[in-house]
């Protein structure tokens, strides 16, 4: 495969940075000058909010956290479509979803870092987070958002003060607190055509002077978008439900409890994907009447396409004000399990397990892929907070983590008439982890105009885990391997995660920062399905741990009387033994540790309100990802070792990091305007979104690059008041109006006959044009 060069002369980075800044300061003079422009028609008036977070654990404003955050409301989510975890990177372009062929496989990156592997024994780089508590796997980060109050997108390393890991970022999602009375809420979404429709609401109730019940519950209804010719049903389907309750208790004023307990449920006809290109002549014959091509929506599989996953949890928080401090317990224990089940050849060929057709000729036929996983997770955190009402604070706390996790993956292949139906893929993981953590965050304003801000976190890690592979005579026929075994494996580390940062007013609307963060994520263990030879196992289980530096430069402004605020950044990561994963050249999944990968670049966000009638977004991002360490990529299939492939793998180094568009942007446009009275306005509402050209699976070739792409999306609508203590929001909306095709991931094709080129495409419900109304009413 072609390369880039190998490393960045000192001269390529200075005229990178050269570039960067001087779009940087167009972009700040542009913006200088604008407030001039417009200040004629200020009248003083205010028409945006001031914007609290919790990004350090503290409510603050958000002009004065030394890093890169972005915090969106619930109101501001709804006014955009922002419905579930997807299509919150709409907004945020360094927040980049990994889609797979099935949910347990996706994840998330941030800056171009983030975990996507096939295996469960790796925790994600980028940590999602609900009121406090950590999900431990990228499967669970997946889901609709419903009783949310605000999501917080912190980018940099996190683990300092949140959980452990979030070595690349972090996702923070709070949902609604103790309310002073009686509230509810109820939203509904409705699309013809796929049919698709959910129902979401949520009640408070006091229960006297001193308890506060919340209830909150969903469902979610969606037809199925892939057609499968071979059984004329229509897959990727949605069928989810959910409940969550808490309890709000306040035995004095000095003392709050906090009780949740939520369930979420999937059963779904998922994960189909299609033929996105094929040249290999018995797969061609074998697909028809489907023709492979990036705007196919078609299948032909004889298998079974199900994804099932139940999540459910329970947490305490407890609040103890002592005197000007405030201690914080978060107890919580997690349960999710997953059941996911798919044709893993994509080809109407019955094997042992499906058994529906007749074996196809000529190409490597394969059963159905029984995916199985299920994790336990109890959490512990105390956090003891001072008072900041002096030039020094402080916040000290200690994290307990302990997790058990069990992953089996069934799978039978033959190849008619050489080879007799066998296991290709019989294996049973278990790992175990316990994690210990102290950390400290310090503040001291050295000034009236500078603060300075440090904090580190140190971390235990024990993991043990056991990999049965339970396969009988498929090993040495297919892959060289030597039967079933059983192998133990475990690690200890201990690891440093910190930070520090400068905060300086340069004037009384504008602060600018700098800081350098050092992020941890733990070893992990390599439970994916390409490990099928003992000796191979015992000696690459371990996933050691992946180390993050990163440097910013930032400035946040509020200008026009508050009414534009501006956030810029300029950022440097590297991440060495960065933890990564491919699919190698028989097209099963190995996980490992790339020697290091970087990224730097520019953040933009915009928010701009000139009048209570006209509101303007944009956020921006444009960065150069690549791997500057990379000598064992897995080799794609059927490449040779004149394109690169050595027996242990082949060189990327100085190839475009995975699942890193390097340019993202979003931009939109609200009009509000009365209609009639005071109290009705109706409202349009337009908004863009470009990203280009995106490698999925490095290991892959040319075959698995997405094209850059461009979508539009609008909503038309009217908001009020009725009657006393009701207030509504009705609105039409055409999301992917010029109706842009586009996967989601590609990934190689395991019958590709040696060509490069060849992969199946995951296609998302936003593929294509959709229309539909949506509702939501406050009482």
């Amino acid at each position: 495969m072609k390369k880039t060069s190998k490393y960045l002369s000192p001269k390529d980075i200075f005229q990178s940075y050269h570039r960067l800044l001087t779009g940087a300061s167009a972009g700040a003079i542009a913006l200088s000058i604008l407030p001039h422009q417009v200040a004629i028609a200020q009248d003083n008036e205010t028409y945006l909010d001031q914007v609290v977070v919790l990004a350090q654990k503290r409510e603050q404003n958000l002009r004065d956290v030394p890093t890169t955050v972005s915090s969106f409301s619930d109101s501001f989510l709804a006014e955009r479509g922002i419905v579930d975890t997807v299509s919150l990177s709409k907004i945020t372009p360094s927040f980049n979803l990994n889609s797979s062929i099935s949910p347990q496989f996706q994840g998330i990156t941030i800056r171009g870092l983030g975990t996507f592997t096939t295996s469960q024994g790796l925790e994600p780089s980028v940590t999602t987070m609900v009121d406090g508590v950590v999900l431990s796997r990228n499967a669970q980060a997946f889901f609709d958002f419903t009783d949310v109050e605000q999501i917080e997108v912190l980018r940099g390393p996190q683990g300092t003060l949140f959980g452990k890991g979030s070595s690349a970022g972090l996702i923070s999602i709070r949902t609604k607190g103790r309310g002073e009375g009686f509230e509810a809420t109820l939203g509904t979404q409705y699309e013809p055509g796929d049919t698709m429709y959910q129902v979401n609401g949520d009640i408070g109730v006091p229960l006297g002077d001193r308890a506060y019940l919340r209830v909150a519950a969903f469902t979610k209804q969606a037809d199925g978008f892939i057609n499968n010719v071979f059984d004329g049903r229509d897959y990727n389907s949605i069928d989810r439900y959910g409940a969550k309750v808490k309890l709000f208790l306040e035995p004095s004023d000095a003392f709050r409890l906090k009780l949740t307990a939520d369930y979420i449920e999937d059963d779904n006809d998922c994960c189909a994907v299609t033929a996105r290109q094929v040249s290999n002549p018995a797969v061609v014959a074998n697909l028809a009447p489907v023709v492979a091509g990036p705007e196919n929506d078609q299948a032909n599989f004889d298998g079974n396409a199900i994804f099932k996953s139940e999540s459910k949890g329970i947490a305490l928080e407890a609040e103890w004000d002592l005197n000007d401090f405030s201690l914080t317990s978060i107890t919580a224990y997690r349960e999710y399990e997953l059941l996911s089940n798919s044709d893993s050849d994509f080809l109407p060929c019955g094997t042992g397990m499906d058994g529906f057709a007749a074996p196809c000729a000529g190409v490597f036929n394969t059963g159905d892929r029984i995916d199985q996983f299920d994790t336990k997770n109890f959490s512990q955190e105390l956090v003891l907070k001072s008072p900041t009402d002096g030039p020094f604070s402080y916040i000290v706390g200690a994290y307990f983590a302990d997790m058990e996790l069990n992953n089996v993956l069934l799978q039978e292949s033959f190849i008619p008439p050489l080879l007799p139906r066998v296991d290709v893929f019989n294996t049973v993981g278990v790992l175990e982890s316990r994690h210990y953590s102290v950390f400290t965050h310090l503040a001291y304003q050295v000034s009236d105009r500078l603060t300075a801000e440090g904090g580190m976190r140190v971390s235990h890690e024990k993991i043990e885990g056991t990999f049965t592979n339970r396969g009988l005579n498929a090993e040495p026929f297919i892959f060289g391997g030597t039967g079933a075994f059983t192998s133990t494996a475990s690690d200890t580390d201990v690891g440093l995660s910190g930070k520090f940062s400068l905060l300086y007013q340069l004037t009384d609307d504008t602060n600018v920062f700098a800081s350098y963060a050092r992020g941890y994520k733990g070893p992990g263990l390599d439970m994916a399905e390409g490990q099928n030879r003992q000796a191979v196992w015992d000696a690459t289980a371990i996933v050691a741990a992946e180390k993050v530096d990163s440097f910013e430069l930032g400035v946040k402004s509020y200008l026009l009387d508050g009414n534009m605020n501006v956030n810029a950044t300029l950022f440097w990561t590297t991440a060495k033994d960065f933890q990564t994963a491919g699919l190698n050249a028989v097209g099963a999944s190995t996980t490992g540790n790339a020697g290091e990968a970087r990224s730097y670049g520019l953040e933009m966000e915009v928010d701009y309100a000139p009048s209570e009638d006209w509101r303007f977004y944009f956020s921006g991002l444009f960065m150069e990802p690549e791997y500057t360490d990379y000598t064992n990529a897995p080799c794609f299939s059927g490449q040779t070792a004149a394109q690169g492939c050595t027996p242990t793998g082949q060189d990327v180094t100085g190839n475009q990091l995975t699942r890193a568009p390097k340019i993202k942007v979003h931009g939109s446009a609200r009009y509000t305007t009365e209609l009639g009275s005071s109290s009705t306005r109706g409202y349009a509402h337009v908004s863009a979104q470009w990203q280009d050209d995106m490698q999925v699976n490095q290991a892959s070739g040319s075959g698995t690059i997405i094209p850059s792409y461009g979508t539009v999306d609008f909503r038309l609508g009217v908001t009020g008041e009725y009657g006393d203590g009701m207030d509504y929001d009705i609105a039409l909306y055409l999301d992917n109006a010029l109706d842009q095709s586009y996967p989601t991931s590609i990934f190689s094709f395991l019958n590709s006959g040696g060509a490069e080129g060849n992969g199946q495409q995951v296609l998302s419900r936003g593929y294509e044009r959709r229309f539909g109304i949506n509702a939501r009413f406050n009482f």
